[in-house]
């Protein structure tokens, strides 16, 4: 089930000019995936947001793989 969106829902500057960003990613069945971080001066956070999808669809298809071997062995996760 890979990631079908992906949005910038905070963006906030600090003081210290790194910025607090929150990012919202929604998978193809409705899932909501939020991560939030500090962004250090000059980080370009659409190029960490779009790095996170490829990392979040590997731990999503990691996931749905284990459950489904999971099932076919009839184990409980």
């Amino acid at each position: 089930m890979p990631i079908a969106t992906s949005q910038i829902i905070e963006d906030h500057a600090q003081a210290d000019g790194r910025r607090h960003v929150r990012e919202r990613h929604t998978d193809q069945l409705g899932g909501v995936h939020e991560v939030a971080y500090m962004a250090e001066v000059g980080a370009n956070t659409s190029t960490i947001m779009a790095a996170r999808v490829a990392s979040l669809d590997a731990q999503l298809q990691s996931s749905e793989l284990a459950a489904n071997v999971s099932e076919a062995l009839g184990e409980d996760l």
